[in-house]
């Protein structure tokens, strides 16, 4: 390693001086490592950190620290976990279906879950989801147009039938103050015709 790849490791990369606890080779036992020491390794021999695998993969930081093992972290949902660590291990020169079927039996996957290919195409026009999305057909126009009518119907119809009816007044003549000086005597007549 040249002494530039020291200075571009990242401090949570096991450096020669800390080497595997066994003491041997960082190769030896290779296929007894899990997944995560593995992905570790070949980012060392590569030289890079985490943070330049994540921007050259475009893979965030935290999904790269959990693929590598860090206990703090926790991995995304399966089918992201699953394109991570093909992508990952591409970027660093490892067999990216190897790299698969080690997650997955490290993880306790289904065994459906491994690396068959998948033809897009095929699965999309095999689904629905191929289909247009939805608009408003014509049923869901006149459904809708039919339930304001009913609601506007309603409201009218509640407001006229509920409605409280304006206060009647009757139309009293008025009184001149005086006309009757005695309230027990008789209203005058009314004028002859």
């Amino acid at each position: 390693m040249t002494s530039n790849q020291h200075k571009r490791r990242h401090p949570d990369t096991p450096g020669p001086e800390q080497g595997p606890t066994s003491g041997s080779s960082p190769h030896d036992g290779e296929g007894q490592a899990n997944l995560g020491e593995k992905l570790r390794r070949a980012r060392s021999a590569k030289g890079v950190s985490l943070e330049e695998a994540a921007a050259a993969t475009r893979i965030h930081l935290s999904s790269l620290e959990a693929l590598e093992g860090k206990p703090s972290r926790h991995l995304p949902a399966p089918v992201f976990t699953r394109g991570f660590v093909r992508i990952y291990a591409s970027y660093l020169g490892l067999d990216p279906d190897q790299a698969l079927r080690l997650h997955i039996e490290e993880q306790g996957l289904p065994a459906a879950a491994t690396t068959d290919k998948v033809n897009i195409q095929e699965l999309l026009a095999s689904e629905d989801m191929a289909e247009a999305p939805r608009s408003l057909t014509g049923n869901h126009v006149f459904i809708l147009l039919l339930l304001l009518v009913l609601g506007f119907l309603a409201y009218w119809g509640f407001n006229s039938y509920f409605r409280p009816l304006p206060p009647v007044t009757t139309l009293v003549p008025e009184v001149e103050p005086g006309a009757y000086p005695d309230e027990n005597a008789p209203p005058p007549e009314p004028p002859p015709p």
